[in-house]
């Protein structure tokens, strides 16, 4: 009798054992699996992150281009508004040396008119 409990005993430990390892091995299974998905997503991150900075990086460099096009456009203005300037400038001088002419002479020539 004490043979067919420690024989059942020992068998029954062996199908622990064996339910044991099939148990570890799922989980070791189902880890790698994780651990897989894992560095798939971690990669997806880091491609993304990735793009994400060449994507502030080209924001910069428009940023740049639009501040740099607003200077010149600023530069342009200024310029338009002296050459403005100046054409009245000489618009007005030139009205008042015919004025003056015409106001002296009567006549650009600078004869009076008699």
């Amino acid at each position: 009798m004490k043979f067919v409990i420690i024989f059942g005993a020992v068998l029954l430990l062996a199908a622990l054992e064996i339910f044991c390892r099939r148990k570890a091995h799922q989980q070791s299974t189902l880890l790698q699996k994780r651990q897989r998905d894992l560095q798939l997503e971690l990669h997806d991150a880091q491609t993304e992150i990735r793009m994400l900075k060449m994507l502030k990086n080209d924001i910069e460099n428009i940023q740049n281009d639009v501040d740099w096009l607003k200077t010149q456009r600023e530069t342009e203005d200024q310029k338009n508004e002296e050459e403005r300037r100046r054409e009245q400038e000489a618009e007005r001088l030139f009205t008042e040396g015919v004025s003056n002419i015409l106001g002296y002479g009567g006549s650009i020539s600078g004869k009076r008119d008699e």
